[in-house]
């Protein structure tokens, strides 16, 4: 079953530039990791400071391999100055049996 995950991250005035080229930076170092489906990043078009992490594994193997990973502590590591409160974080189990996005590099 794939693992489907939602981050929310609400950013500090003045800090978006910062978490924003950090999550281009995870969103590229991810894609290329084993078991990634899908990474993207979406701003909320109401509110920029609001960001979205959309990821697709393949097994909730690769989901922990990715969090164990070096670019993500990095990451971690980067935006937690930059964010306004705890980041919301939601794993969703897909029914469907396929792919909710197509690889970005398809």
């Amino acid at each position: 079953m794939t693992a489907l995950v939602h981050g929310f991250v609400r950013v500090q005035p003045g800090s978006l530039t910062t978490v924003l080229t950090a999550a281009a930076r995870m969103s590229e170092a991810s894609r290329a990791e084993p078991g990634c489906l899908s990474y993207h990043c979406a701003q909320d078009v109401g509110d920029p400071n609001t960001l979205v992490l959309v990821e697709e594994w393949a097994s909730d193997e690769a989901l922990q391999a990715h969090l164990g990973s070096p670019a993500f502590a990095a990451f971690v590591e980067t935006i937690r100055p930059a964010v306004a409160e705890s980041p919301t974080i939601t794993r969703f189990g897909d029914v469907t049996g396929r792919p909710l996005l197509p690889r970005s590099d398809s």
